[in-house]
């Protein structure tokens, strides 16, 4: 087991031509915003004609809390990118507070933690 630490990181996010269609995954604060359970799947192969495209995959799922008035949400990448097929894969794990303003306005504050892995073939 080989393990790196860095005290910078960057990062690019997977695109997705409807992104907007997991917003857990824009915005952790968005987990529980509904009052029903909400699925998603996004699937994106990027360049199909050639010989080892660039296929993305995102799932997730977030659910409302009535207890805490908050929500909780899970999400599932995985890019497979080229030849090498490097492949990055993501688990995120999202928390929100739902706090009521006014009757018409709510204030959500979210949280999110990942664990990933990153390979190559």
């Amino acid at each position: 087991m080989i393990l790196f630490a860095e005290s910078a990181a960057n990062a690019q996010d997977m695109q997705f031509s409807q992104a907007y269609s997991n917003p857990v995954n824009i915005n952790p604060a968005m987990a529980g915003t509904t009052e029903r359970n909400r699925f998603v799947f996004n699937h994106r192969n990027q360049w199909p004609s050639l010989q080892h495209s660039f296929r993305s995959f995102s799932t997730g799922s977030d659910h409302h809390l009535n207890s805490t008035n908050g929500g909780i949400g899970v999400n599932l990448h995985r890019d497979v990118a080229g030849a090498s097929q490097l492949t990055n894969t993501l688990i995120s794990v999202s928390y929100s507070q739902h706090v009521r303003l006014t009757r018409k306005s709510t204030l959500a504050i979210g949280i999110k933690g990942n664990f990933g892995q990153r390979a190559f073939d």
